[in-house]
């Protein structure tokens, strides 16, 4: 399985790291790093999970924690050291072939054409994992990428979602094509089908476009299908990260 470049980065945050240490292999935890200072039973089960998973456990003094801790606001005095959460392209063949095996039902897989805001992208992964979405895309330039922040956001998806990096969204989506998946874009397009009623393919992959300039226009040339959300507010149009929810509960729960 091939990672991209960078192989350690931290997470942080007590419901973030948990979900690591309960549901993320062995290999992949490094070193959990506890603030002294915490109060309650953080520390106690904490040092216990990370313990079970032979995971490394490091207690550091306010001044320390501080220290290492500058970068991550609202840590909870919990930080936790985890190989790199993104994948190159060509490991999108074997993820396929794992959800054949499976015989997964709904066969979704969501690609993000070029999102910009890190809560839009830690929310959707969230999302994907609620909903049982097991491959998010994301460019590998010009796009939002899986950072502390997100992974603070994301509360502990990335260990159910896998999130592939593509230098090329447009000939990934094509891949995808060519493996029988139907593409349906998020759109205000005036070709846009309704999403409610929508007869959504069982292999299907939705893409929800840039947070002010919708889908680009090679990516929804792509598209088999555009649909919207019909709102009744008057605004024009749904924050990415709650359009994409909605989109996914049609999708999940036809």
């Amino acid at each position: 399985m091939a990672e991209t470049a960078g192989q350690v980065r931290t997470v942080f945050g007590r419901r973030t790291v948990e979900e690591y240490l309960r549901n993320e292999s062995a290999e992949n935890l490094v070193r959990l790093f506890l603030a002294k200072s915490n109060t309650g039973d953080i520390n106690a089960v904490l040092e216990k999970a990370g313990r079970d998973q032979g995971v490394p456990v490091q207690y550091l003094d306010d001044a320390e924690f501080r220290s290492r801790s500058a970068s991550f606001p609202h840590n909870q005095g919990v930080l936790l050291q985890v190989r790199k959460r993104t994948e190159s392209a060509d490991s999108l063949e074997s993820h396929l072939s794992e959800i054949e095996r499976n015989n997964q039902k709904h066969d979704c897989i969501l690609c993000l054409d070029h999102l910009e805001d890190p809560n839009n992208l830690g929310s959707i992964l969230r999302t994907c994992a609620f909903f049982g979405v097991k491959i998010v895309v994301i460019p590998k330039d010009r796009s939002v990428t899986v950072t502390p922040a997100v992974e603070k956001v994301a509360a502990g998806a990335l260990t159910r979602v896998k999130v592939v990096e593509t230098v090329n969204l447009v000939r990934t989506i094509e891949q995808l094509k060519e493996k029988g998946y139907w593409v349906v874009g998020s759109s205000l397009s005036e070709k846009s089908r309704p999403a409610k009623g929508f007869d959504w393919p069982e292999k299907t992959v939705l893409v929800t476009g840039n947070e002010h300039k919708g889908l680009s226009r090679l990516v929804e040339e792509k598209c088999d299908f555009l649909v919207k959300i019909a709102g009744q507010g008057g605004l024009q149009s749904l924050n990415a990260a709650v359009a994409t929810a909605i989109l996914l509960d049609r999708l999940t729960n036809k």
